[in-house]
């Protein structure tokens, strides 16, 4: 049997927003194996709390073993839905700089519709990396670029970029990142049957900036994480309706497998 050598308290953000805090996903490791950047033996862990707070974990050779600073708070609420339960996806800019992707949905209620409904998606910048440093107040979107009407980069000041999903919509999977490109995965439920499945899409992006490239419509059903496999993405959906030409050139829909070309 494994000894528990630390115990870390991932403590409440806001004990007023109805979110019991969990930690769902998947911790991401950064290491000296998983990127030529990282300078130190052992490594830093990244992971999203339910209540929206990314956090950073030191496990490296450098600075205090086990110190834990939130890096981000998504200010989630249980009415705005704007829940972590997806894993992140880091990358390393041409800069140098760790940027993290992920979206936000209430997983376990993924049919709710309200108008109190404000998911995101985000690209969070460890501007810190590959430092260590604590942060004294996690920054929020105001410290980012928003790019849900516009296609800004950010800039040399901000932390990343973000934009507001569409009425109801929720991300239901983890972000993917193919060369300078990072692919969500997006459902909006059906409004008004419930009990019905409502509709996917992918949408596609600069990784650096949020700029959308393009957005695709996946028809009925719910889409699981994109996945890029000699130069095909490759997405999962809840419903094998076949395609009435809503998919646009380069995409097929075979059951429930929709094949097509990255952007």
């Amino acid at each position: 049997d494994g000894n528990i050598i630390q115990q870390i308290d991932i403590t409440d953000n806001n004990s007023s927003n109805g979110i019991v805090n969990t930690v769902p996903p998947r911790l991401s490791l950064v290491t000296a194996d998983t990127t030529t950047t990282f300078p130190y033996a052992g490594g830093y862990v990244y992971f999203t709390d339910m209540e929206g707070g990314m956090w950073k974990v030191n496990l490296s050779g450098s600075g205090t073993l086990y110190e834990t600073t939130r890096l981000f708070d998504a200010e989630s609420t249980y009415n705005n839905d704007r829940m972590c339960f997806h894993n992140l996806t880091p990358t390393i800019l041409s800069d140098g700089s760790l940027m993290h992707f992920f979206g936000t949905a209430d997983m376990n209620r993924i049919g709710r519709v309200s108008g109190d409904i404000e998911n995101r998606i985000y690209g969070v910048n460890d501007q810190n990396y590959p430092s260590y440093a604590a942060v004294g107040s996690p920054y929020t979107v105001s410290n980012m670029q928003n790019n849900t009407t516009e296609n800004v980069c950010p800039g040399a000041n901000q932390k990343g970029w973000y934009m507001n999903l569409d009425s109801n919509e929720k991300v239901t999977a983890n972000a993917t990142v193919r060369d300078s490109t990072v692919i969500f995965s997006r459902y909006t439920p059906n409004s008004t049957n419930v009990c019905s499945a409502g509709s996917a899409k992918i949408s596609e992006h600069d990784f650096a900036c949020g700029t959308t490239f393009r957005e695709i419509d996946l028809g009925v059903g719910m889409a699981t994480e994109a996945i890029i496999y000699k130069d095909k993405i490759f997405i999962g959906v809840s419903s094998d309706t076949p395609d009435q030409g809503s998919l646009p050139a380069g995409f097929v829909k075979q059951g429930n497998l929709i094949i097509g070309t990255p952007y």
